[in-house]
């Protein structure tokens, strides 16, 4: 398997959106996965992920600026248990 620079994809692409991350650690002992989310929006930007009992979700990082006509694009379960 191809084994790719992140910092190198993520820079040729100007939006990569969301993405899923699988790999190991750097002794190669542990798996890691990391995922991540951007936004175009303000309102996609204003996202931080938060554990809540039953997974990781969405929610606004300064609730003073969440837009409410797009409530969609904000609030959004990421990952359950």
């Amino acid at each position: 398997m191809e084994m790719l620079n992140l910092e190198k994809e993520l820079q040729s692409n100007s939006y990569p959106g969301r993405g899923i991350i699988i790999g190991r650690s750097a002794d190669g002992t542990k798996a890691v996965t990391a995922y991540f989310i951007m936004g175009r929006s303000e309102n996609s930007r204003n996202r931080v992920f938060v554990e809540d009992g039953e997974g990781i979700r969405t929610q606004a990082f300064d609730p003073a600026k969440l837009d409410r006509s797009e409530p969609d694009h904000l609030c959004a379960g990421a990952c359950a248990r």
